[in-house]
């Protein structure tokens, strides 16, 4: 250390008379000068700050000169200090006095040596080394560097840009760039030549990039940022490709904000995207006149109106805008109108408005697959009752007053023991922009799955086990039956028999919903069928708490009366089912004798008569149905009875097995099989999704929702912590106002945090690392 302080002043070392380990020495107690040509001048102040990290050795190390360590070290360079100190004094007098300072000095060296070698022999045994970090050499390298970028020296390399070339240095380049360090290292031509061309990347912009690699700084303006970030995008240069953007973040307005959001997701700037997003979202009606929207490519234009953080107070602004878009060049674009309109919500619009507007504009009067589309949402809306069972995206747009999302009626595994079987919460799909529901949210999924959010929204009139849940087109909410449960202030709970109670509530109202007590069935029953066919539902066999029931009952919408319709052909509990064009059909389910089946049964109301189908392949109860693209799927169940089942419903043979169902035909065909075993799962169609959420088996619960894709699952959203099985489940529009007086629960938010569905800017992000299953031990019901 002290060679490089006096290596630093640019003199040589002076010799030091310093003893030999281990030796013993005499004392010498006079001292004299120090000549200066010997030693120069030393500024204490020029001492590293930084010898504080000390590591003890048994070694010698020659910097501590013997045993002295580095105690001793410091001690000989503060007198060594002070001796140059009096010899500049000394010398300034008189030149002959230099070497007698010069021999004093190291008399005194050798005496302070001396001094020190009665504990030479402790002080071996700590010896230490010192690290010196030099703080300033990496401004001296940026200062080199700038240097070698002006004065060209060293180049080894010549870099063509357009018609331009730049002088450089490879290594500088590859430890820069990754870019270059492919180029240079790796068997490629460029390796052994000292020539490189460049295609793709104007000179101008080259050279602010080379002014980034060799001093660490550019000068960032709107004319050059996105070509500058397309050049740090190619050569991998992340800390400017994300100065670039965040510059760009702080320059989105209305007027450019399609292009920067196609730009920005050109080049994965994820952050920049999604704030364009939002603009184009909150400014969509104003936007869609501009010049540089009506000049979008058919592609582009898909990708805007596809999704929901679009925020009109209307669908009919949303056509409107697709309207004008292909009346810009009728000619070239009217053979383009399907792929436009299928991403029209014709459900969302008035009934009013479709027949009057949609239907009668010439432009999509000639096309058959618009027309297609038009006739669905003819049915939607005279048809509510059967929405279900039509492939219509009726999810509204973030700027709505209404959101749509999953009812979970009566879920026992609720997080709140005293909110078990007694809550009716909205489960909501989020995305970045607001409510999930469109597709576009695929284009950012490079971060998780998307958060869901849980409201609590109502309070059931009962605590029920497995009641029947239907909502009606007109967004009606029917619960019946199910096993009663008492519930202490202690949580624990107890049976209190079957219902055969109906109640009612309507679920977009804006104020609280208010439950209504209808018409009791004739027969108490739990684990029952509950299904909506056209004008009337149906609660078809289930457990009576004393038997296993083949009794069905018909509640009519209109007159509000039961009536008992014809019997099952065989009692049946935990069977699932659907409605499709007007008939009833039952699948699975656990019969009398306690075995479980895989019959299938269809009811026909206009004879009300029973007929069996073909069977199923593999026997199930408590399964999943839905209707999606004219057949029926039946999802997942329960395959074999055990003892556990048989007291508490609890399944340990669950299967991951998909069948499907084509009501034209009679015909089965296996279907896409679940990502895990599965029974007790809610099944629900959404945005013209087919969506299966919750559910468990013989270990855990699915913590999340699967969505068929290009007919296969796909796990799209977490639940963390939130456990749904055995719950009703249904599909509700629900009105924003009632949800401002909501708070969230469950792990999808927390007590006072604004919920999207309300806030259509907000953008919630989910951390978390995804994982579906949820590994908790199963409580007892």
């Amino acid at each position: 250390l002290l060679c490089r302080i006096m290596q630093q002043q640019q003199q040589p070392p002076p010799p030091l008379p310093l003893p030999r380990p281990h030796q013993p020495h005499h004392h010498h107690h006079h001292h004299q000068p120090m000549a200066q040509a010997q030693l120069p001048l030393m500024n204490p102040q020029a001492l590293p700050q930084q010898m504080i990290h000390h590591q003890p050795t048994s070694n010698f190390c020659p910097c501590t000169h013997g045993g002295g360590g580095g105690n001793r070290l410091a001690r000989n360079l503060n007198r060594t200090v002070a001796s140059s100190s009096t010899s500049a004094t000394a010398a300034a007098g008189d030149g002959n006095q230099a070497a007698a300072a010069s021999s004093t000095t190291a008399a005194a060296v050798d005496a302070e040596s001396t001094s020190d070698s009665t504990d030479s022999s402790a002080d071996a045994a700590t010896a230490e080394t010192v690290r010196f970090v030099d703080e300033n050499k990496a401004e001296r390298m940026a200062k080199a560097f700038r240097s070698l970028y002006e004065t060209k020296q060293f180049a080894d390399v010549d870099i063509s840009v357009g018609q331009v070339n730049f002088a450089a240095h490879k290594n500088i380049l590859a430890m820069s760039s990754p870019f270059f360090m492919a180029m240079f290292s790796h068997s490629l031509r460029e390796s052994v030549s000292n020539q490189v061309t460049l295609s793709d990347m104007e000179p101008a912009t080259f050279e602010l990039v080379l002014s980034y690699i060799y001093t660490g700084s550019v000068n960032l303006s709107l004319d050059s940022v996105q070509c500058l970030l397309s050049a740090a995008n190619l050569l991998q240069l992340p800390s400017l490709k994300a100065a670039c953007a965040e510059y760009m973040r702080r320059h989105v307005t209305k007027a450019n904000c399609l292009p920067v959001y196609f730009f920005a997701r050109l080049h994965d700037c994820h952050a920049l995207a999604q704030l364009a997003r939002t603009v184009i979202g909150s400014s969509f009606q104003e936007i869609c006149s501009q010049d540089e929207f009506l000049s979008l490519p058919a592609d582009r234009l898909a990708e805007i109106i596809r999704d929901d953080f679009l925020c009109v107070q209307s669908e009919e602004a949303v056509f409107e805008a697709c309207l004008a878009w292909l009346a810009r060049d009728p000619q070239a674009r009217l053979s383009q109108a399907y792929d436009i309109m299928k991403y029209v919500r014709f459900a969302c619009m008035s009934c009013y408005y479709l027949c009057d507007r949609v239907e009668c504009e010439p432009m999509l009067q000639a096309d058959s697959k618009v027309q297609e589309l038009l006739r669905l949402a003819r049915y939607h809306h005279m048809l509510p009752n059967r929405q279900a069972e039509l492939d219509l995206n009726s999810t509204p747009r973030c700027g709505m007053s209404y959101v749509r999302g999953y009812l979970i009626v009566a879920n026992p595994y609720s997080e709140d023991k005293t909110r078990k079987f007694n809550s009716v919460e909205l489960l909501l799909p989020s995305v970045a922009g607001g409510v999930a529901g469109g597709d576009g949210y695929c284009h950012l999924q490079h971060q998780q799955p998307p958060q869901y959010h849980l409201v609590r929204i109502a309070k059931l009139p009962l605590s029920l086990y497995m009641p029947g849940v239907v909502v009606t087109g007109s967004n009606q909410l029917l619960l019946a039956g199910g096993t009663q449960k008492k519930i202490s202030v202690r949580g624990s709970v107890t049976c209190d028999g079957v219902s055969n109670q109906l109640h009612s509530a309507q679920t977009d109202v804006s104020n609280s919903w208010t439950w209504q007590s209808l018409a009791r069935m004739a027969l108490p029953r739990t684990q029952f069928l509950f299904v909506l066919v056209d004008q009337a539902v149906y609660a078809v066999g289930g457990f009576t708490g004393q038997e296993v029931t083949d009794q069905v009952e018909k509640f009519c919408l209109q007159s509000l009366v039961w009536r008992s319709v014809a019997p099952l052909p065989q009692p049946l509990r935990c069977a699932t089912g659907h409605a499709y064009r007007g008939r009833l059909y039952t699948f699975g389910g656990e019969n009398a004798r306690g075995e479980i089946v895989n019959v299938c049964y269809r009811y026909d109301p206009q004879s009300d008569s029973w007929s069996e189908l073909a069977s199923m392949q593999t026997p199930r109860a408590l399964a999943g149905c839905a209707v999606h693209r004219d057949r029926l799927y039946v999802i997942g169940g329960n395959t074999a009875p055990s003892e556990r089942w048989r007291k508490e419903i609890l399944p340990e043979f669950c299967t991951d097995s998909v069948e499907i169902f084509d009501p034209d035909s009679g015909a089965w065909e296996a279907g896409p099989s679940l990502p895990n075993l599965l029974c007790g799962a809610g099944v629900a169609k959404l945005s013209g999704c087919l969506r299966v959420i919750g559910g468990e088996d013989d270990k855990s619960w699915m913590a999340g929702e699967c969505r068929l894709t290009d007919n296969r699952w796909e796990e799209a959203q977490l639940f963390h912590a939130a456990i749904m099985s055995t719950f009703g489940c249904a599909v509700a529009s629900v009105s924003k106002e009632l949800l401002k007086k909501c708070a969230p629960c469950g792990a999808g938010g927390a007590a006072g945090h604004k919920c999207p569905c309300y806030d259509p800017m907000m953008m919630p992000a989910d951390e978390a690392a995804f994982s579906p299953r949820e590994q908790s031990p199963r409580p007892a019901i």
